[in-house]
């Protein structure tokens, strides 16, 4: 199993959700405040899965997502973007399943939501909200 094929889907299954403006893997130190609304796929851990299968994995990761905060629109109108963002990640993302790709470098699983947390209102120009998942009997 390459992990890195497994985030490329779940890249390209989040890939149009409207007012994003930029969507990768991984959380760069230099997110630009022009790269907002963002959404960033960070893989978390890998571990051998607990099913019948012995090569299966489990990847859990979090998808992060955000808005730059705006004095004109205010912090209400940011939260009822995010959790339409929020929204539309787990329709995407929850209970998606993975075939296996042609050349065996990704095979089957399930994706699950489990939770999103909140930045607790914390950062001083942004407000972020991360969800997390599990793909759960990757091969």
């Amino acid at each position: 199993m390459n992990a890195y094929e497994y985030l490329k889907e779940i890249g390209k299954l989040l890939t149009g959700i409207k007012g994003i403006k930029s969507l990768k893997i991984g959380l760069e130190p230099n997110i630009s405040p022009s790269d907002y609304p963002i959404i960033r796929i960070v893989p978390n851990e890998i571990r051998l899965s607990d099913d019948f299968d012995l090569w299966a994995c489990d990847i859990s990761f979090s998808v992060y997502f955000g808005a730059q905060l705006h004095e004109k629109i205010g912090l209400e109108k940011i939260y009822e973007q995010l959790y339409s963002f929020e929204y539309e990640i787990k329709e995407r993302l929850h209970n998606a399943q993975f075939e296996p790709n042609d050349d065996k470098t990704r095979g089957g699983g399930i994706c699950r939501f489990i939770a999103t947390k909140d930045d607790g209102d914390t950062l001083k120009n942004f407000k972020i909200l991360v969800s997390e998942f599990e793909l759960k009997g990757g091969r």
